[in-house]
């Protein structure tokens, strides 16, 4: 991840973009199979990182 960072910014934040995507996908799909509202897995993304960049 690094490597790329500094040969290929553009490529870098393309990545970052879809990842973006991706996640946005899941939590729909999470929301629409009934298994965690939208809401809910924001919040426990949001708890989850807290937790890792306090740890």
């Amino acid at each position: 991840m690094v490597t790329l960072c500094h040969e290929d910014e553009e490529g870098f934040y393309d990545l970052i973009v879809d990842v973006g995507a991706y996640v946005a996908v899941c939590i729909g799909m999470l929301n629409a199979l009934d298994v965690s509202s939208t809401e809910q897995t924001l919040d426990d993304l949001a708890g989850m990182l807290s937790t890792f960049y306090t740890a």
